[in-house]
Formats: structure tokens, C-alpha cells, sequence
């Protein structure tokens, strides 16, 4: 009866102390809730019969869905995408529509000054006019071109920084499963809070680059 009632207390403090690892997790990023599942332990023959021994802590289990992880990790790097694009879009169709810089209008402009000088090619105001209109073109072209160029150099910055930044990232999960592999017990019993840190650095480099993930025998991840 006293291993028994000890073998309760036990398990009763692994769940308290699981508990109470979740309440203080729950602002944590990235952390999933754990719970822990309890089984009887073996029954003690005593002559004809099994006689109970108690209860035991089976598993402390990570309640996670991998189906629903990856399809956010998707998601997330097609939203990045997509925010990305969008947002250089919008540069570009902000520049294009500057009327100050306007192509439409500048052709306009120079064209109906050609118009002009056809008409009347002795008259020495219309071929200025045309001479004027050309220059302004030109230098219409060449700010689109210049802040063009600055675009790019902005694009090739964030590549520059997003190569970093996927370095790191890798770098910490490579080491993160040498550290769930070594802590990853003979029985299967995993380390839960490793496996969450792990998940956060790949959801995390789900936002920079698209991710799919495959799960090794020995606990890590490709």
C-alpha cells in the first residue's frame, strides 16, 4: 500500500510540475503546452493472482500537430512572398506614376513639340520648344533609371542580409539537433522544449525562404 500511495505522489508531482511549467511558458514564444500521460505499472504475482502496484508517469507529451505546423510554415513563406513583392510593386508603380516623372506625359509633350516644328520648321521658338521638351524627356528617363537602380540596390541589400539571416537560422537548428539527438532517451522519450525551440527557428526561416521539413529516425530534422 505505501509504494502504491508513493507511486501516486509521484505521478501527481510530474503532473503538477508539468502544470506549472505551462502557466509559466505561456507568454513563451513558440512553446507548446505539455501533458502527462500516466499508465499502471506492472501487477505483482502473488500466488494464483495479480495484485496492483500503482500508477506511473508514461509519457510527458507535447501536444502538437505537425500537419497543422507545416501548413502555417507555408502559408507564412508564401505571405512573405507575396508582402515582398507587393510592397517593391508598389515602389515601382509610385515612381511610374509620379507626374513629375510620368512617361506618358513627357512623350506627349515632346512629340506635340515635334508636331510643332513640322508644321513650321523656320520657326526658331518651335525647334526651342522641341530642344526643350528633349531635354526634359531625357532627364525624365534618366531619374527613372537612377531611382531604378536604387531599387535594386535595396533588393540586393535584403538578399545580402536574408543569406545572413538564413545562415544563422540553419546554424541554430543543425545544433539544436545535435542537442535533441543526444538528450532523445533509448525508450523515445524526447525533449520537448528543445523540439520547441527547433520548431520556432524553422518557422522563423519559413518567413525568409520556403521550408519543407522530413523528420530523420534519430530525432532530427532535414
Amino acid at each position: 500500500m505505501l509504494n502504491i500511495g508513493t507511486s501516486a505522489l509521484g505521478t501527481t508531482q510530474a503532473s503538477l510540475a508539468t502544470t506549472s511549467h505551462n502557466i509559466s511558458n505561456v507568454n513563451t514564444d513558440g512553446y507548446s503546452r505539455q501533458r502527462v500521460d500516466q499508465g499502471t505499472q506492472l501487477p505483482n504475482f502473488q500466488g494464483g493472482y495479480y495484485v496492483g502496484s500503482g500508477v506511473t508517469v508514461t509519457a510527458v507529451e507535447r501536444l502538437y500537430d505537425n500537419f497543422l505546423s507545416d501548413q502555417v510554415r507555408t502559408y507564412t513563406s508564401q505571405e512573405s512572398q507575396q508582402g515582398t513583392f507587393a510592397a517593391f510593386s508598389q515602389q515601382v508603380d509610385d515612381l511610374l506614376g509620379t507626374p513629375a516623372l510620368a512617361i506618358n506625359d513627357g512623350m506627349n509633350a515632346f512629340f506635340g513639340s515635334v508636331h510643332e516644328v513640322a508644321n513650321d520648321p523656320t520657326l526658331l521658338a518651335a525647334r526651342q520648344v522641341m530642344m526643350t521638351e528633349g531635354e526634359l524627356l531625357a532627364d525624365r528617363f534618366n531619374t527613372l533609371d537612377s531611382q531604378l537602380d536604387n531599387l535594386d540596390s535595396q533588393i540586393d541589400n535584403m538578399l545580402s542580409v536574408s543569406i545572413k539571416d538564413v545562415n544563422n537560422i540553419a546554424k541554430g537548428i543543425a545544433d539544436l539537433n545535435e542537442a535533441i539527438i543526444a538528450a532523445t532517451t533509448s525508450d523515445g522519450a524526447n525533449p520537448n522544449d528543445l523540439l520547441d525551440q527547433r520548431d520556432l527557428l524553422i518557422n522563423q526561416l519559413s518567413e525568409i525562404v520556403s521550408v519543407k521539413t522530413l523528420k530523420q529516425d534519430n530525432g532530427a530534422i532535414n
